[in-house]
């Protein structure tokens, strides 16, 4: 049996020969798969992969047994290359290096090409992403940051900048007239949850508007977890939105971001991830307020409400989605809110 259990022996570690397929780190982290392409193995994968990714097509197969190994094998940190000697066992990996020092990273187009087409393989220190940003792929930096929402027929990624930082955002494209957006900013979580930012919806005369909030960004060191959680994301509902307007056909788009009051980055954490909406909408709606409209939003998760609604207990309306979720603090008995839903037809 000789080769075929010989444990991986620290020169190997360091080499980098189990590394992920995808991004070159080590692996060590959980759960590891390996592809398949007409029985012939394209790759093994570790932290970065997403199943439901196109480019993890293939048959995909769990490496039970080489995870119970790896728990039992000690570990360079990712970035000993760069400097960095701590020994990390097994669900130590992520903790350590997501506060290492010396953490290096791939430039955001290395896993968001989406629908520009643009590559880049470049890996640098984290401090200096910007400027690599603003050297290389300044003409991916839109300021201001205008568009058309509906012309994005695949993933989007693009840069804004806010006093002076570069700030990734990243368009994913669900269909059906449903989008996720998604801002992220190179610095510290506290330095994340110092801004919040707002999508503004402007009719072709630019005379109504309507905006999707979300009281924070999120940090870009965490690019990959950011991507595939859309929790992290604002939902965005064009079928919806365009009911508000008189001339929905052309609807311009643009961010704003927004830094907060000092008494706001004290505030109770659990909200951060709740969206909200403000309305300025005239000509035919101008007997409607502004209060009227926030309530049109869901109480648990914030998103702008679409049938079916439902009234919780205590009174407030909830979306389909938080019904089925059954959120402990926002008790529903399931009885429908018809009144609101007569809004919508």
């Amino acid at each position: 049996m000789g080769n075929k259990l010989e444990i991986l022996n620290k020169s190997i570690l360091e080499n980098n020969k189990t590394i992920c397929g995808r991004c070159r780190k080590l692996l060590n982290v959980g759960p590891i798969y390996c592809i398949q392409h007409d029985q012939n193995v394209s790759g093994i994968y570790g932290r970065c992969i997403d199943l439901s990714d196109n480019n993890f097509g293939g048959t995909k197969e769990r490496q039970y047994a080489y995870e119970d190994l790896a728990k039992l094998i000690p570990y360079p940190c990712s970035n000993k290359k760069y400097g960095c000697n701590v020994i990390l066992r097994w669900g130590e990996v992520e903790a350590h290096e997501n506060m290492c020092p010396y953490e290096y990273v791939n430039c955001p187009f290395f896993y968001l090409n989406a629908s520009s087409g643009q590559t880049c393989s470049s890996i640098f220190h984290i401090k200096h992403l910007d400027e690599h940003i603003k050297s290389c792929h300044s003409n991916f930096i839109w300021d201001p940051p205008l568009f058309n929402l509906t012309n994005f027929t695949e993933d989007t990624i693009f840069f804004m900048t806010v006093e002076g930082r570069i700030i990734t955002v990243f368009i994913k494209v669900i269909g059906n007239g449903t989008y996720y957006s998604l801002l992220m900013i190179n610095g510290s979580a506290a330095e994340s949850q110092e801004y919040r930012y707002q999508l503004d919806f402007i009719d072709k005369d630019n005379y109504n508007w309507i905006s999707l909030c979300k009281n924070r960004l999120e940090n870009i060191d965490h690019i990959l977890l950011n991507v595939n959680t859309l929790e992290k994301m604002l939902k965005i509902d064009m079928s919806t939105l365009k009911t508000w307007f008189q001339k929905p056909t052309i609807m311009s788009c643009r961010f704003r971001i927004l830094k907060k009051h000092r008494e706001e980055t004290g505030h109770d954490k659990s909200d951060d991830n709740h969206d909200s909406l403000h309305v300025n909408v005239n000509n035919s709606f101008s007997s409607f307020n502004e209060d009227f409209f926030k309530e049109l939003g869901c109480k648990a998760c914030g998103h702008l409400l679409i049938p079916p609604i439902y009234i919780t207990i205590t009174g407030y309306s909830m979306c389909g989605d938080c019904k089925k979720k059954r959120k402990p603090d926002f008790p529903c008995d399931g009885a429908r809110n018809f009144v609101l839903e007569k809004l919508y037809i």
